[in-house]
């Protein structure tokens, strides 16, 4: 499917005030990254895109790639004001839901105490602590998205297959930044969060796969049809 280019709009609403700002903003269904048809077959490793295959962001020689899943959802932000008194949206942690090989909901994406989670529907869980980031290039639809990551496991919980993976990265990202021109913080807008819609693929590695996880890899590409997404877009809303 080739990338749409109809226009839609979107709303940023404002929950005690119910100011509302029309704005316009391209979909990027198909040409994203994270959803877009690739040449991997199931029962193949993943294709790492080619930045996470050179430092800082490469895993160690060590481990091996078994698995890319796919992420929609939100970045979120907290507008507050900085040590230098100046206010700027401050990351709080992401929102997502995780697609798997057949394009199901395979679990969520979220933010623990001790980081960035990864809890399955199986009832597996993995956090864990960044290690290095690099800038993620411009997309069509939007020219400034979240950075590639390479994450290490810091613990896991349940069992299975999912229990096994020790590294991360995060590629292939498009959206998750407050657009400058409309997503604006300031003094009027302390404590209001802001959510900023993101799309990613996860890639999962382990020393000691379980062999479930070696039949199919492939990221969905029912979302691409059925799940647009526009470029930078944000909704703000109140404190809680």
């Amino acid at each position: 499917m080739s990338m749409g280019t109809g226009i839609g709009i979107y709303e940023r609403k404002f929950e005690m005030k119910k100011i509302i700002v029309m704005t316009m903003s391209v979909s990027i269904f198909a040409a994203t990254p994270a959803f877009a048809a690739n040449s991997n077959t199931c029962g193949g490793a993943p294709v790492l895109p080619a930045a996470l295959q050179i430092a800082p962001l490469r895993a160690p020689e060590s481990e091996r790639v078994v698995l890319k899943v796919a992420a929609e959802g939100t970045q979120n932000y907290t507008c507050a004001a900085g040590k230098d008194g100046k206010f700027d949206w401050q990351f709080t942690g992401p929102r997502a839901t995780l697609y798997g090989p057949n394009h199901e909901v395979i679990g969520q994406h979220f933010k623990d105490k001790k980081g960035p989670a990864w809890e399955f529907t199986g009832g597996a869980k993995i956090v864990a602590g960044k290690l290095a980031e690099a800038p993620a290039p411009a997309t069509k639809g939007s020219a400034v998205n979240i950075p590639l990551l390479l994450l290490k496991k810091v613990e896991s919980t349940g069992t299975g297959p999912f229990s096994t993976f020790s590294y991360i990265q995060r590629g292939d990202t498009v959206g998750g930044i407050p657009s400058k021109a409309y997503d604006l913080c300031d003094a009027s807008k302390d404590g209001k969060s802001l959510e900023v819609e993101y799309q990613a693929n996860y890639y999962f590695y382990s020393e000691s796969a379980d062999d479930r996880l070696l039949s199919c890899r492939e990221a969905p590409a029912k979302s691409v049809a059925t799940v647009p997404v526009k470029a930078n877009s944000s909704r703000l809303i109140s404190a809680q």
